[in-house]
């Protein structure tokens, strides 16, 4: 754990970081689209909205804090863990301390993926030596860091972290109402509007039944649920650099302002800051970069930048 604290030591850091409602949100992209295809967000406050993205999420936890996590209820992570959260996972934090949470993420691409020879699912790892190598990456990351081998260490970190992984206890009953079709049709339709009677028809439960239980499995009612996952559409747009305009529409919501209100109370930023994460990210693609040579020497690197 020393070795944890020492790398974890220097990653604190708020400058460019909008504080909205309970919480500070930093996002970054270290690198352009075309050397990899990462996102970083640092996170501290008392509690952190639920929310989702369309991107796995690796989390580092750097303080004690409560998750509420969907089909697992609520549970008490220690600094040092790693949180895996599959693309479309609804989760939120609050603190388990007299301190605020505070945790660094990781959202990758499916290009990040593709080579894994086993779905990601949800996980809790406590293990000290990936904990402190996640934590230094961050570091480097947060340099903006220009070596070329970045995504093979980012493919290494995650083929390791998959590998490990231990199932996110406590494990929902084995006599609780079976509401994984109702989740599934909610992500499904996303960006559409869903009534009640309609998911009174699909799940066969009494809309009050439904809502009960379903928050009970999942964290949210199923409105709110939904709203989740139309907001991680809507992140996901906005980084393809779709107007803001463009995506209330794609996304159904009543105009930008419901937009920018909504998602702002789930990510702590507005849809503008984090679009713009990623312009900079495209404007700020590195040009030739010195590397070293696995057989010693060195060489330039050329065609990173457009």
């Amino acid at each position: 754990m020393r070795a944890f604290q020492q790398s974890v030591s220097g990653i604190s850091d708020a400058a460019g970081a909008e504080s909205v409602a309970s919480y500070t949100v930093k996002a970054w992209r270290p690198l352009p689209p075309e050397v990899a295809d990462i996102t970083c967000l640092s996170r501290v406050g008392y509690t952190i909205s639920p929310h989702a993205f369309e991107w796995l999420g690796l989390t580092l936890v750097l303080s004690s804090v409560t998750v509420q996590r969907e089909a697992r209820g609520s549970i008490d992570v220690a600094a040092g863990t790693i949180l895996v959260v599959p693309a479309g996972e609804v989760l939120s934090m609050r603190t388990a301390g007299p301190a605020p949470c505070s945790v660094k993420t990781l959202l990758l691409g499916e290009i990040h993926l593709a080579a894994l020879a086993q779905p990601v699912r949800s996980a809790l790892i406590r293990d000290t030596a990936l904990s402190g190598e996640l934590a230094a990456l961050f570091n480097e990351l947060k340099l903006r860091m220009r070596l070329i081998d970045v995504t093979r260490r980012i493919q290494t970190l995650v083929e390791r972290v998959i590998a490990v992984r231990a199932p996110a206890e406590p494990v929902r009953s084995a006599f609780a109402t079976p509401l994984t079709p109702v989740r599934d049709y909610l992500r499904a339709r996303a960006t559409t509007s869903t009534s009640v009677d309609d998911l009174e028809h699909f799940s066969g439960l009494t809309r009050f039944h439904l809502a009960r239980v379903f928050r009970r499995e999942f964290g949210l009612p199923p409105r709110a649920y939904q709203m989740r996952q139309r907001l991680a559409r809507a992140s996901r747009l906005l980084a393809l650099g779709t107007p803001a305009s463009e995506v209330s529409y794609r996304c159904d919501f009543s105009d930008q302002s419901h937009l920018t209100r909504s998602f702002r109370e789930a990510y702590g930023i507005t849809p503008h800051r984090w679009s713009n994460t990623f312009v900079t990210a495209k404007r700020s693609a590195p040009g030739p970069a010195q590397i070293d040579s696995p057989r010693g020497g060195s060489h330039r690197i050329t065609g990173i930048a457009k």
